[in-house]
């Protein structure tokens, strides 16, 4: 039972990442993408997809932060 759990939630991580790539690769690409159209083509309902913007902006946020790290460091030490 435990194992089908786990499979389940590796399962749904895996979707979820592959949706907020794709949304991220419209993004990136110029596309306007509406909250109507994303519900359609990933099959998912609207709370869905705003978890996946927040997923996809703290992302955001994390990789800005660690480069402004490094950027601070750089500075500091050459």
């Amino acid at each position: 039972m435990e194992s089908n759990m786990a499979s389940d939630k590796k399962r749904d991580d895996i979707r979820r990442t592959t949706r907020i790539i794709q949304i991220d690769e419209m993004l990136r690409g110029g596309a306007f993408v509406g909250m109507d159209e994303l519900v359609f083509k990933f099959g998912v309902n609207k709370r869905t997809v705003e978890r996946d913007f927040e997923r996809l902006r703290d992302e955001m946020n994390a990789c800005k932060a660690q480069a402004e790290e490094v950027v601070k460091a750089e500075l500091i030490y050459d």
